[in-house]
């Protein structure tokens, strides 16, 4: 398959979404702030910048640069469309679904602000708070960020599955990123991280997994559309 069709099923997929999603756009860090105004070295600090890994917020989704997606338009389609599934995750449960993904870590700012106030208050009880905070912000298991990331990174196999592609590897590649730092340890064990994302992989037989999150329909329409 041809960049050229890659191309073209990207900017079909965006303009799908666009349709789809309320105020959905595609920005890239490399144009914006903070990013921009950053030297080169320190930007690239951030992990956020690796060259194929985007971030979702919202109904925004981030790509690190537009040179990204104009040289490896199959691997920013494949990115596009793992990133669709947390976008409509974010518009169907907005707020509900950032405090989900994000914990327990972010019940550390609770804890945080609670160590304040009764530190303010005079109170050497500030103590337990400040401990529930560090705890908090440990890299402990997220169950709701492992199944929200298991369901989007089903979408590689499955395009590969509609496409008659193979990509070599993927399920080592994606075990080991759920294990990861890059997710903050949100699955402790490969066996644990095999099992759920082996929950999702196992309903592309049969299209099963459509029921999963809209963006799967739309993506499978496209890539199997002459």
């Amino acid at each position: 398959m041809s960049d050229q069709v890659w191309k073209e099923r990207f900017d079909e997929l965006c303009h799908v979404l666009k349709q789809t999603i309320p105020g959905f756009e595609i920005r890239y860090k490399a144009d914006s702030f903070p990013w921009k105004d950053l030297p080169d070295k320190i930007a690239r600090i951030d992990l956020f910048w690796d060259e194929d890994a985007a971030t979702t917020v919202g109904s925004t989704i981030w790509f690190p640069r537009r040179e990204y997606v104009e040289k490896s338009p199959r691997a920013a389609f494949y990115t596009l469309a793992h990133e669709a599934v947390h976008a409509f995750d974010f518009a169907k449960a907005k707020v509900g679904f950032g405090i989900g993904y994000l914990s327990p870590q972010v019940f550390a700012l609770v804890f945080i602000v609670a160590a304040i106030i009764v530190g303010a208050c005079g109170s050497l009880f500030w103590i337990l708070p400040a401990v529930l905070a560090l705890v908090a912000v440990a890299p402990l298991p997220s169950p709701w960020r492992a199944d929200a990331e298991a369901r989007a990174y089903a979408m590689g196999f499955a395009i590969d599955h509609w496409t008659g592609r193979e990509e070599e590897d993927r399920r080592g590649y994606v075990i080991g990123a759920m294990t990861s730092f890059l997710y903050w340890k949100m699955v402790w064990g490969r066996h644990r991280a095999a099992r759920r994302i082996d929950r999702y992989v196992s309903r592309i037989a049969g299209d099963r997994i459509l029921s999963v999150s809209p963006a799967y329909r739309l993506v499978k329409e496209i890539v199997t559309t002459e």
